[in-house]
This record gives C-alpha cells, structure tokens and sequence, in this order.
C-alpha cells in the first residue's frame, strides 16, 4: 500500500508540480522532511502512529521512503496549487 501511495503521489508531482520553481519551494519541503525526522529522533520509544511496512521492509525504511519522497512530493503539490490559487 506504501508503495502505491509513493507511485500515485509521484506521478502527481510529476504532473501538476512546478519543478521549474522548485527551488522557491525548496526551504519548506526540507521543512517538512526535517519536522518528521525530528518527531522520529525526538519521541522513538513514544510514538503517536507506526506505518505498518510493505513486503519485508522495516519501519525505518518505509518512514525514510515517506520523508524523503513523499512528504516533500505533497508539499510541492501544494504550495503550487496555492500559487496557482492565489
């Protein structure tokens, strides 16, 4: 399932996000990234939600997979949308 979230969520950026302008999104998508690594070091024993991994994958490996493409993919979906909006 992780990985068709990945797939459908690429494929959107890939679409509709504004990569030629990448880099004035560029601070808030390592933003994102960084607040989930944070959260990941800061409460590791006390975490709120555990992704249940794919195939033989760790959890680690699933979060590293969801920080480093997934959560900036949505963040330069978004604040093109917001661009295009406003």
């Amino acid at each position: 399932m992780h990985f068709v979230i990945g797939f459908i969520i690429i494929g959107a950026a890939y679409r509709w996000g504004d990569w030629r302008n990448w880099k004035k999104y560029h601070s808030t998508m390592m933003y994102f990234a960084l607040g989930n690594l944070l959260y990941h070091y800061l409460c590791a024993n006390h975490l709120l939600w555990q992704l249940m991994p794919d195939f033989s994958l760790s959890h680690s490996i699933t979060e590293m997979i969801y920080t480093f493409i997934v959560f900036p993919a949505t963040a330069l979906l978004f604040l093109t949308t917001i661009q295009r909006v406003g």
